[in-house]
Parts: structure tokens; sequence; C-alpha cells
């Protein structure tokens, strides 16, 4: 899902070069995010399992 999701981003910043910094910074934000998402997720199974 994540791989196929990448390719398709790869692909809109070819074809759109003016985008490309927007892009950039959109990327950054998101991994981000999804740093973010999988700390929360271990926290959360961390406390699943401790209940």
């Amino acid at each position: 899902m994540g791989r196929r999701g990448r390719r398709r981003e790869d692909r809109e910043r070819r074809s759109d070069k003016g985008r490309n910094r927007e892009m950039e910074r959109f990327k950054v934000m998101r991994a981000r995010e999804n740093k973010a998402y999988t700390v929360l997720m271990k926290a959360g199974t961390a406390a699943g399992n401790l209940r």
C-alpha cells in the first residue's frame, strides 16, 4: 500500500515540476505524521499489553 502510493507521488512530482517544492514540503510533513503515528501505535500496543 505505502509503496504504491509513493510511486504515484513520484510520478506526479515528475509530471508537475512547478509543484516540486510544495510536494517536498508535503512529503516531509507526511513523513513526520507517519513517524508520530507509528510511535502512537507502539505506545498503544504497549498499553494494551500492560492491560
